[in-house]
């Protein structure tokens, strides 16, 4: 099958060119190879052989993804105001960690998020064990909070 399109000579009178199917092909395909090209291409990065294209976590990165609140329960306590945690932290990596920073997120009856509250918590978490604090003083809290949900936010490695 042959397309035939219709050309102008240069003195004015109609000339016939005869283009093949496998031109308008190779020419689809050409263009379909430098879209592919253009979207997994690499961004112009070249790899190494032997060299890891995954970004290394930071010791602090790492520390910090390893650590998980297993246990946490909490209490008011002064007049009210004062939100007083027991928590269980495993430290599941191989380095030992220090200085942890817990963060609760409080929310009252109606479930609306009312605030929250960070701080440190200057103990060593060794490689492979858990950790029991109690009694920790998270601070002072709104009186209306009811309810609280607490993560790990950062730690420093301990070495």
């Amino acid at each position: 099958m042959m397309l035939v399109s219709n050309l102008r000579n240069g003195r004015g009178g109609r000339m016939h060119r005869q283009c093949g199917v496998s031109a308008w092909i190779w020419l689809a395909l050409i263009a379909a190879i430098g879209i592919v090209f253009a979207f997994v291409g690499g961004g112009g990065q070249v790899s190494m052989p032997g060299s890891s294209t995954t970004p290394q976590l930071s010791p602090r990165a790492q520390a910090l993804k390893a650590l998980k609140l297993t246990k946490m329960d909490w209490k008011k306590s002064g007049f009210g105001n004062v939100m007083i945690v027991d928590l269980t932290v495993e430290n599941a990596s191989g380095l030992p960690v220090k200085d942890i920073e817990l963060e609760c997120t409080l929310s009252g009856n109606s479930g609306t998020r009312i605030g929250s509250i960070s701080k440190k918590i200057y103990e060593r978490f060794d490689p492979g064990t858990r950790k029991t604090i109690k009694g920790f003083n998270m601070g002072l809290i709104d009186r209306q909070s009811e309810g609280a949900t607490c993560e790990i936010v950062d730690a420093i490695p301990a070495v």
